[in-house]
C-alpha cells in the first residue's frame, strides 16, 4: 500500500498497526504539540490548550512529525492574523489519524517479533498482538499506585500526576480504536481529546486535595499542570497567582501568573507579575520528577517495545508542565511593546532569566524570540538556535518507517527519553554533543544538512 493511498482501503489489521507504529512517533508528536503551541504564542495569537491537544492526537502517527521541525522563534518573524488560521494550516499539513505509515513492499520490524510473525499477524488482521499499550498501562498503573501509597509527598505527587494522565491516555486510546474508520473531520478528530478530558477530570480530585492539604508549592504546581485540559470544579479553585503568592521569589510562578492574567485580559496584573518575575531570585517550574517512574525495577524489567508507550505518556505529561508560562510574556514583549525603553529592559531581563535557568528547549527558543526583539547579538541567537536544532534532531535521527519499532531504535529512543526526563532536553542535547566530541554548532549543521525541514 502506498503511503498516499486511501487508508480506508487498508486491511483492518494494518490500520490497527498504524496505531502501534505511532507509539514510536508519539514522543515526536508531543514535541510537535508544544512547538506548535509556542509558535502560535510567539505570533501573539490566543490558543486554547484543548485545540492543541486535538492537533497532537491528529498528528500522533504522522510521518510528517518525524521530518518537519517547527521553530517558534523563527516563526515569530511572520505574525499570523489569528490562532485559528495558524492551526488550520497546521491541520492541513498534518495527516489524519488513520493515514498509513507503512509501505506494501516492506514489513516493519517490531521488537520481540520475527518478520514472519509480524506478517502473519497483519495478514490475520490481528495487529493488536503487537500493541504494547495495554501492557504498559497496567505496569504504569501499578507503579503509580505504589507511589501514591508512599510516605514521601514527592512520590505521592508523581503517582497522582501520572494517574491523571494515564486515565486520560487510556480513554483516548479506547476512543481512537472506536473511530478507526472515522472520516477526517473536526468532530471526529476531537472525540479522543474530549474522552481524555473527561477521564482526567474524573481522576484529578485526589491530587487537588493533596495540593490543598500540603501547602507545598511543588504539589500545587503539579495540580495546576494536571488541570490543563481537565474541566473540574476543584481545578477552578487553583490559580497560578496563588502559586506565585506561595513562592514570591520564584520567577516561573510569576511568569505563569502573568499568562493567567493575560487570559482574562488583565494587563495591569500581567505587568505586575512580569515585574515580579524579573526581580525573582529563583526559577523552578516544579516539574514532577517523572523519571522516577521508569527508574523503578518493574519498569526496567519491561522489554523496549513495552517501555516505549510509558515514555510517550511521561514525555507528554512532562511537556505540558512548561506551557502555562509563555503567553503573558510574549504579549508583554511584542515587537511593538519593546520599542519603549523601560519595557525593553524588562523583557531583556526576563529573556535572560529564561535562557539561563530553564532547561527546556522550548523556553530557550521563546527566550531567543524575545532576545531577537530586544537586540541580542547574532552569535548568541545562533547559539540558542543550534541547541534547539540538536535537541530536536536527536529525536528522529536514523528513524524510518521500517525500523521505528525495532529493538535498536526503541532502546536508543528510550535511553534518550529517560535522560531528558532526568536532566531536561537542553542538558541532554549538550551531553550528547559532548559525547560525540563535536561543538554544538557542528552538530546542528550536521542535522540541518541531513534532516529535511530543519531550521536553516
Amino acid at each position: 500500500m502506498s503511503p498516499h493511498e486511501n487508508p480506508k482501503s487498508a486491511p483492518r489489521g494494518n490500520r490497527k498497526l498504524q496505531r502501534v507504529l505511532g507509539t514510536a512517533l508519539s514522543i515526536v508528536a508531543v514535541v510537535a504539540l508544544v512547538r506548535t503551541f509556542s509558535e502560535v504564542r510567539s505570533q501573539g495569537a490566543d490558543v486554547q490548550p484543548g485545540n492543541l491537544a486535538v492537533q497532537r492526537e491528529r498528528s500522533k502517527i504522522s510521518d510528517h512529525a518525524a521530518t518537519k521541525i517547527i521553530d517558534p522563534a523563527a516563526a515569530s518573524a511572520n505574525p499570523a492574523p489569528s490562532s485559528q488560521s495558524v492551526l488550520s494550516e497546521k491541520m492541513r499539513e498534518t495527516k489524519p489519524l488513520a493515514s498509513p505509515v507503512i509501505v506494501k513492499e516492506e514489513t516493519p520490524e517490531v521488537c520481540g517479533f520475527s518478520q514472519s510473525e509480524v506478517e502473519a499477524y497483519l495478514n490475520l488482521g490481528n495487529a493488536d498482538v503487537l500493541d504494547p499499550s495495554k501492557k504498559s498501562a497496567l505496569v504504569l498503573a501499578d507503579i503509580a499506585r505504589d507511589m501514591i501509597q508512599s510516605k514521601k509527598i514527592s512520590e505521592q505527587t508523581v503517582g497522582l500526576y501520572v494517574a491523571v494522565h494515564l486515565a486520560g491516555w487510556k480513554a483516548m486510546e479506547a476512543e481512537q480504536l472506536n473511530n478507526l474508520n472515522c472520516e477526517p473531520s473536526a468532530e471526529c478528530s476531537s472525540k479522543p481529546f474530549f474522552a481524555m478530558q473527561e477521564a482526567r477530570a474524573a481522576s484529578i480530585e485526589p491530587l487537588i486535595n493533596l495540593a490543598a492539604s500540603s501547602n507545598d508549592p511543588g504539589v500545587y504546581a503539579a495540580a495546576l499542570y494536571a488541570c490543563m485540559g481537565a474541566k473540574n470544579g476543584g481545578c477552578e479553585n487553583l490559580s497560578y497567582a496563588q502559586w506565585a503568592d506561595m513562592e514570591p521569589d520564584n520567577a516561573a510562578a510569576w511568569l505563569s501568573a502573568a499568562s493567567e492574567a493575560e487570559s482574562r485580559k488583565d494587563t495591569s496584573a500581567r505587568a505586575v507579575a512580569l515585574q515580579r518575575a524579573a526581580e525573582a531570585t529563583r526559577y523552578d517550574l516544579h516539574v514532577p520528577r517523572l523519571a522516577g517512574i521508569v527508574e523503578t525495577e518493574s519498569a526496567q524489567a519491561q522489554d523496549p517495545l513495552s517501555l516505549s508507550p510509558m515514555y510517550a505518556l511521561l514525555f507528554s505529561a512532562n511537556a505540558m508542565a512548561g506551557i502555562p508560562q509563555f503567553s503573558g510574556m510574549l504579549k508583554h514583549c511584542s515587537r511593538e511593546e519593546v520599542q519603549d525603553d523601560a519595557r525593553r529592559t524588562l523583557c531583556d531581563a526576563l529573556a535572560e532569566k529564561m535562557a539561563k535557568s530553564d532547561e527546556s528547549l522550548i523556553a530557550a527558543s521563546i527566550a531567543r524570540a524575545i532576545g531577537e526583539r530586544v537586540g541580542w547579538s547574532a552569535e548568541r541567537l545562533q547559539s540558542l538556535k543550534d541547541e534547539y536544532t540538536v535537541g530536536t534532531g536527536q529525536l528522529f535521527e536514523g528513524i524510518t518507517d521500517k525500523n521505528m519499532l525495532s529493538c535498536d531504535t526503541l532502546k536508543k529512543s528510550n535511553q534518550h527519553a529517560l535522560r531528558v526526563l532526568q536532566i531536561g532536553d537542553r542538558a541532554a542535547a549538550r551531553e550528547a554533543v559532548e559525547k560525540r566530541g563535536k561543538s554544538m554548532a557542528e552538530m546542528a549543521q550536521l542535522y540541518r544538512n541531513s534532516t529535511p525541514g530543519n531550521a536553516k
